[in-house]
């Protein structure tokens, strides 16, 4: 069929409403950040910093620190969370975390 996506090269058969193609609960965010010369005792610090801030949060907004993946090679951090884009962007300013891209997830 022209026109059929793959994914590593095996055809993809989800379409637009498939329910695995489509986000569900809450919404998902990313943070990535550029972090050369990042130490590990730097980063689990920073994560650390991030969880307490996630339970920190007033007024009544949630958001949950997903997970939290180094890649060495790229100096990155990336972080996931479930909640709206103004409380991630309010635990990375109570945790006096930076990051270079915030951007919107959709589990697949």
């Amino acid at each position: 069929m022209p026109g059929r996506r793959t994914v590593g090269g095996v055809p993809d058969e989800r379409t637009a409403d498939s329910p695995r193609a489509t986000a569900t609960g809450p919404e998902v965010w990313v943070t990535e950040r550029f972090w050369p010369g990042c130490t590990l005792a730097e980063v689990a610090a920073a994560c650390a910093a991030l969880r307490r801030s996630c339970t920190s949060l007033t007024g009544g907004t949630t958001v949950d620190l997903l997970g939290a993946t180094l890649f060495p090679d790229d100096e990155a951090l990336v972080t996931r969370y479930a909640g709206p884009r103004s409380a991630v962007v309010a635990v990375h300013e109570l945790a006096h975390v930076p990051y270079d891209r915030l951007s919107r997830a959709l589990e697949m």
